[in-house]
């Protein structure tokens, strides 16, 4: 046998790793489910359930902690997938707590990785010479400005949650910009100054009121 057979026999019985924590979950119970079956003397392939009052029936309400947000379709679908295997109230429930657990840790680990990523763009931005030490709060307040008003709240929102005011590249584009907005509202305020009617002294208005009072 060659060497490339001997290596796809070596892995033709393996089992295909499960990366999804439902299908993890899941499985376990539904073997759980299956083996307190066989013991009460019912296959879980059956549609007989094991045990009426314990098996998961469509009027079955998930017990969901105050303040967990969860989807009404999502709970739809985990009460069909019970059903569809035959599990207990106890395993669904327990496998809904799971599933809620599981996705609390991975907001919590999503967000420590991002503020960790944040805090680590700021310390690089800081240092550059362009753009860090004195003129990185600067640059950021006119990021602020700028997005505010030539894009509205939403999109100073976008730019501020997407991450954009950590990006090197866009603090030199706004550094750009709010240098060459400056120099044209100077250009423009001289420009009115020069172009513009002569601005009366103190003894014109008076004479003027004198003469419309008379």
């Amino acid at each position: 046998m060659s060497e490339e057979e001997n290596a796809t026999a070596g892995t033709s019985d393996t089992e295909p790793v499960k990366t999804d924590i439902t299908e993890i979950i899941g499985s376990e119970l539904i073997e759980k489910s299956d083996v307190e079956a066989k013991e009460s003397g019912n296959d879980s392939n059956s549609k007989t359930p094991m045990n009426e009052k314990a098996i998961v029936e469509a009027d079955f309400e998930f017990a969901v902690e105050e303040g967990v947000e969860i989807d009404a379709d999502s709970l739809a679908g985990l009460k069909n997938f019970s059903i569809e295997h035959n599990l207990s109230k106890d395993s669904a429930q327990a496998l809904l707590d799971h599933l809620i657990s599981a996705r609390s840790k991975a907001m919590e680990a999503q967000k420590a990785a991002n503020e960790k990523a944040i805090a680590e763009a700021v310390k690089k931005i800081k240092a550059d010479p362009d753009i860090g030490g004195s003129k990185y709060d600067e640059i950021q307040s006119a990021a602020d400005r700028i997005t505010l008003k030539y894009g509205g709240s939403d999109f100073q929102k976008a730019v501020s949650d997407g991450g954009l005011k950590y990006e090197p590249m866009f603090l030199r584009f706004i550094r750009n910009l709010n240098s060459s907005l400056t120099e044209d509202e100077v250009i423009s305020t001289s420009q009115t100054r020069k172009s513009g009617p002569k601005e009366k002294t103190f003894a014109e208005y008076a004479k003027e009121f004198i003469n419309n009072d008379t």
